[in-house]
Formats: structure tokens, sequence, C-alpha cells
């Protein structure tokens, strides 16, 4: 909501989320099965008794894949999620994300990282009370921090499969593109598009696609209704709320001339046309600084508790209500900024890095249970620098603590927000699985030879919504920068695991033969495993690493892993290699997990650069799934 910002400044300060619902009732009906170790020397939580789930059958958890389901994590802040029964039946409830195809779209010459330059003696001074060469209004880009995948460029589709998959596993229902200043950013929503229809043709049901409007209403949707919602290729993209896509804008003649002469006085708008009011459900803009309008939906709010409008409530990872957001660095006003304490009206910049206000509206957002939780926001990093009141101003975002993107960053919070983000849309949507519980399945012996077809019938199947093996090559936020990260070494897109009395199999599938292990790598076909509940345990919750080493002909190391990645024996496992498809054996001695426990949680991990960084497990190599997160087996 950057562009034009000054306007919104200038008047009046702005215009500126039954058939597996039976399982919530699962513990009364699960019946005892026995009992295991967890592996874990923590010794913080009493053991838990292994159940077996009877409401809930593998073809319904695993769902051939294609799920999220059985993606659990844990951040830096030891929050966790964990696999889930599926949604909840008795209404509908649905998540949308704030985001923004602006970086490296607008020009400009200059990266300013408006955090890091504020720690310098005299950046206060150069960011906020002179324009310079160090952080020009005119040329520089104003990030208010580095991204995961650095300064990049919203049209880098690399980046772009990224959000998708994680978005999608997180449980997000929506995009929602910011186009309230009247540029739809036609490059990048294109290339978003067409990620999105990859991906449901490779079988997933990646967030469906909003626009929201705001100046010139009228004349964007006519636009994006030319342009996009006419193309019948694109039908399947959309979010439908009450059966048609949903876009947000100043729908009436009335309101869109009252924005729009805002700007520009002489403005005469008409009603649009019934071919495009009949094709969409349409919902207000609403601005925090404006009526509620019960109609509205809102992007942000300005009170406390969020209220609700018409089933839509807004959840936020900070908020202006003080704008612009800089007064909170220089003049020490009162915006929300991440770690807002509402109860106190204090900011707690300690608070900041696990999002305590972000918190605190999910938490309201749960106790509403609305229709729609709307969050905002994902990816806006950047504003405008520019004068007001007396100094140079950030509108809508300033550094890390008063700025809204749950997005990984590079440092700080790390992926502690989309980790928080992904709990709470599981606390709303979805239906908890009992910790302890498992599924009841029968046990597989896999022979371990180049027969696969013991696999077949194996339902157990977990899946990667990057299945196209693409190196990043791609000019960053402005011209001077480029990214580029290798392709992975060995793209496994598919894992499938079984069971019996005595062992654990896995089995690999990767998009072309598995390039084998060379001696000394340590970092080849990695199996991170954790046993019992997701918890902070060994290394990022990760008990064992299977792979390290070989122990001989067709056998790998079984590894106990420390906090500090380092690690000692703790057994053997077999392996072999078919072309695409590898195998592994793990005995549950070397696991120490009884014959009776079928659950943990596991990643694979390839050829990444810094293994003992978690965050380079979003970045480099293979990671199935991405950074923190886990596939939690059930049986």
């Amino acid at each position: 909501m950057k562009q034009k910002a000054k306007n919104r400044i200038n008047r009046n300060i702005v215009r500126a989320a039954a058939n597996v619902l039976a399982c919530v009732c699962v513990t009364a009906a699960l019946t005892a099965c026995g009992s295991g170790g967890n592996g874990s020397e923590s010794g913080k939580k009493e053991e838990i008794k292994v159940t077996t789930l009877e409401n809930l059958t593998a073809a319904e958890y695993y769902k051939n894949g294609y799920t999220a389901n059985y993606v659990a994590g844990i951040d830096q802040f030891e929050r966790t999620f964990d696999g889930n029964a599926g949604e909840k039946t008795d209404k509908q409830r649905d998540v949308g994300i704030f985001y923004f195809c602006t970086l490296g779209q607008h020009g400009g010459e200059k990266i300013v990282n408006v955090t890091e330059l504020l720690t310098q003696e005299n950046g206060k001074e150069l960011m906020f009370y002179s324009d310079n060469d160090v952080a020009p209004s005119g040329s520089g880009v104003f990030f208010w921090g580095e991204p995961l995948w650095g300064y990049y460029n919203s049209s880098d589709s690399w980046v772009i499969r990224r959000h998708l998959a994680l978005l999608t596993e997180a449980g997000v229902d929506f995009l929602v593109f910011d186009t309230t200043n009247a540029v739809t950013y036609d490059t990048v929503v294109s290339k978003i598009m067409n990620e999105c229809i990859k991906m449901r043709n490779e079988g997933w049901t990646p967030p469906g696609l909003v626009f929201y409007t705001n100046a010139y209403s009228h004349r964007v949707i006519t636009h994006l209704y030319n342009s996009y919602y006419k193309k019948e290729s694109l039908k399947d993209v959309w979010y439908y709320l009450d059966g048609k896509p949903l876009i947000i804008g100043n729908i009436s003649a009335a309101a869109d001339q009252r924005e729009v002469r805002s700007r520009e006085k002489n403005y005469v708008s008409s009603e649009l046309p019934d071919e495009i009011l009949n094709y969409f459900t349409f919902r207000n803009s609403q601005w925090p600084s404006e009526a509620y309008d019960e109609n509205g939906f809102p992007w942000i709010e300005w009170s406390y508790p969020a209220p609700v409008h018409n089933g839509i409530i807004s959840v936020s990872v900070a908020s202006h209500p003080a704008l612009p957001m800089s007064f909170s660095v220089t003049r020490g006003d009162k915006n929300w900024g991440r770690g807002w304490n509402v109860n106190t009206k204090q900011n707690e910049p300690d608070k900041a890095y696990e999002g305590q206000f972000f918190q605190a509206t999910w938490d309201v957002a749960l106790t509403e249970d609305p229709r729609i939780v709307f969050v905002t926001g994902w990816n806006e990093w950047t504003a405008g620098k520019m004068q007001y009141d007396g100094e140079w101003a950030m509108v809508d975002l300033c550094n890390m603590e008063f700025s809204r993107d749950a997005e990984m960053m590079k440092g700080g919070y790390n992926d502690a927000f989309y980790i928080q983000l992904a709990q709470n849309i599981r606390k709303y949507k979805d239906v908890e699985i009992p910790a302890g519980a498992q599924l009841k399945s029968d046990p597989v012996t896999v022979p371990m030879t180049a027969d696969l077809s013991v696999w077949d019938n194996v339902e157990a199947v977990f899946r990667d919504p990057i299945v196209v093996n693409k190196a990043r090559s791609s000019k960053g936020a402005v011209l001077s920068l480029s990214y580029t990260q290798a392709a992975a070494r060995n793209n496994v897109t598919e894992m499938r695991v079984a069971q019996d009395a005595d062992n654990f199999y896995f089995m690999l599938k990767a998009t072309e033969d598995i390039v084998l292990r060379e001696a000394g790598d340590q970092g080849w076909m990695n199996l991170l495993i954790g046993t019992g509940e997701v918890e902070n345990k060994g290394w990022e919750g990760y008990e064992f690493v299977i792979g390290r080493g070989e122990a001989g002909e067709g056998k790998l190391t079984v590894e106990k892993l420390r906090a500090d990645f380092t690690s000692e024996a703790a057994g053997e496992a077999e392996y072999r290699v078919d072309g695409s498809v590898m195998q592994v054996k793990v005995p549950r001695a070397a696991l120490g997990i009884a014959s009776d426990v079928n659950r943990f949680y596991f990643k694979l991990a390839d050829g990444i650069d810094e293994p003992a960084d978690i965050m380079d497990y979003y970045v480099s190599g293979k990671s199935l799934p991405l950074g923190r997160l886990s596939f939690r087996y059930l049986g």
C-alpha cells in the first residue's frame, strides 16, 4: 500500500482463515496399542501412551501425498504444529494472505536495508533527517530487512514456486494481490498464475487468487476482467466465494468516484456493466481509518480486538494506527509493532521476534471463528522515503520491529512467523490428532530388491510441491543484483514409508537417476528423523541422521544427533539404488522405537550447502519438505 502514500497522509493522515470431524472426539474412541521410547534425552515430558486411531484411515490422512495433513514443524522458539486429521466439517473456514508484487517493479538503483542502517551511529540521521547518497529518496529501494532468498525480484519464478509451496503446506487458501494503487503488476501476476496452473496439473491445490483494488477501482477491475477473468484457461486459479470469483474494491459508482476525486477532482464514474457485476462476488474496500462497513474486506485494523466484517476478520503481523510507521522510531509514537503488548499498550522489542502482536490478533480470530481470516501480510518488504512533517518518513513499514511480513528473513526471526502462521491456521481450520496417536496399519516387509511392486499398495505417500528441478537465475530488486542457485543434485519428489515389527522402510523416488554417493560426502541423501512428539530435542528437533557415512557395502550409518549437529553412532541401515529409486531399511532398534509404535517425523536432505544451518534447507540442495518442516508418519 505504498504508491501515492504521501497523498494518503496528506488527506486526514490516511485513506490510507462429520467425515473427518469424528476425529474431534477421537480421544474417546482410541484403543490402547502399546508404548515405546521416543529416543529423547530431554526428559521434559511424561511418556505418551501410543494409541490407534479408529476414525481416520491412511487414505484419508495421506491422500496419495497431495495434502498438507502430514506436514509438521518447529521454530526457534520451540513452537510446534503437527500432522492433522483434515479440515473441520461443521462449516467452511478459509485463510487468505496479502501478497505483494512490487519488488523490482518500480525502478531504483540502490538497496537500503533500514534495520541495518539504523544500527549505525548516524543511521537515524541518514535515514530520516536528510536525503543523501547512503539513503537516497529518489534512487533508493528501502527494504526493512533482507528476505531469506535475498533482495529478490517479484517476477523470480524460482521464488514464486517456493512461496506457493510453503503457503500451500501452511494451509493458506487464497492470496490477495495488492493492486490498491491502480498498478496491476501484470508481468508478476501472470507468472504466479502460470505456476498455479502447473501446480494444479501436478495434482496440488495451490492458493486461489484475488485482487484488492481501491484507487481507480472501476478502471482496474475492468482491466483485470478483460485481461484475466474472461480467459477460460484461468478459471481454476481464482478463489471462489459464494460460487463466484472474489474481487475487492469500491464497487458502486459513488464509492469509486468519491475515492478517485481525492486525487482527481473532476473525475466522473459510472456503474460497472452487468457482465462484470454478475461475474464476481464483491466485497468493499475497507480502510482502517474509515467507518466500519459490514460488507467491507479489512486488510488491516486500527482497533483491537478486530471486528468481524460479514464473516471476515483481519489478523496482522503489525499495524500502524499512529502512522507513519517510522514515527515509532523517530518520535516514539505508538504504532503496533511485532512485539506490541495489547494489555499494557506498549511495544516490547524483545517480543518482536516471536510475534507477540501477531499472536494476539490470531487469538481474537480463533475466538471469533469466522468464515474467513485474512492475514497481513506475506512479502511487502519495501516502502518509500518521503518528506512529511519536517522529516523523511516511511509510511507502511520501517524496520524489523515495525513491519508486517511473515515471509522468512535472513537472520533475525528467521522463519518464526511462517511457523506461527501454519500453527494458527491448523488451530483454526483443522482437526487435531491427539498426542501419541497412530493409524491402524498392516505390516509390510520390503525385500530390498529391484522389484518395487511391494510399494504399489503402500498408502504412506509424501510428495514435493516443487516438482521441476529448476536452477535459479534471476535479476534482483535492482538491476545491479542477480541471484543464482544450482538445481538439486537428486530431485526426490516422492517418498513412501512402510514398517514391520523390526524395521522401517523408505522409498525415495527422484525425477532422474540418483547421483551416487562419493566417498566422504556426509550430505548425500540424508534422512533426518525425530521420534515421539515434535519438540526441541537433538538438532532442530531431529534425533537421528541416516546416511552421513557408509558402513560397508550397501550400508549407511545411523547416528544420534546432538544440538550442535555433531553425532554419535547408533546403528546401521541397509540401502540400495536402482536408477531413480533408492530404498532404505532402518532397524527400529537403531531409532529406539518399539515394535508396536509406528509414528515419527522425518525429512530428506541432499546436497545442502550449509547443513548445520536449518535455514539453508529452504535455499540449497534438496530438502523434502523445505526448511524446518517435516513429514509426520503415523503408520
